[in-house]
């Protein structure tokens, strides 16, 4: 059933990035922060790390990775559009990870822990602060490494 559901909203993302593409005309929102942790107090094993690749994608490396281990990442996203630029609005969260479900599980929420909800709008100079919580389960083995990358796509449509 969860595989059903991740394809199907996989198939809502491409949609609505092709509506997007399609309609606006330019890309108001990049990301401009970013900060990583994770939930090692005693020994300090495991590393989580990110980078913005382009203002569109958010690559997160998590390494040394064992089962259980635990790993955050805040990030900002703004709308740089000037006084004049339109509203934009939230169409699809991205997370382009062929591990996800399987050997680790991910969320994307705001900071309060509360899911960001598609539709989510943004006036020129706005921020939207969220976080990406990194879960490795426990069927993978000691010392393994993944990257992946997070991407929001905003459109000046909202969509219903």
């Amino acid at each position: 059933m969860n595989k059903k559901l991740g394809i199907l909203a996989l198939a809502v993302c491409f949609s609505l990035t092709s509506m997007q593409m399609g309609f606006a005309q330019e890309n108001y929102t990049v990301f401009v922060g970013y900060d990583s942790w994770d939930n090692e107090i005693e020994k300090d094993v495991g590393d989580v790390t990110a980078h913005i690749e382009d203002p569109l994608n958010l690559v997160i490396y998590v390494g040394n990775a064992y089962p259980t281990y635990v790993a955050y990442v805040n990030f900002t996203i703004k709308h740089m559009g000037n006084e004049n630029a339109p509203e934009v609005f939230l169409a699809c969260i991205d997370i382009n990870n062929p591990y996800a479900g399987v050997e680790m599980d991910i969320d994307i929420t705001d900071l309060n822990g509360d899911p960001i909800p598609i539709g989510t709008s943004l006036l020129p100079g706005e921020t939207l602060e969220g976080m990406i919580t990194i879960t490795v389960l426990n069927e993978v083995d000691e010392d393994t490494s993944y990257s992946f990358g997070v991407g929001l796509t905003f459109s000046e449509l909202l969509s219903n």
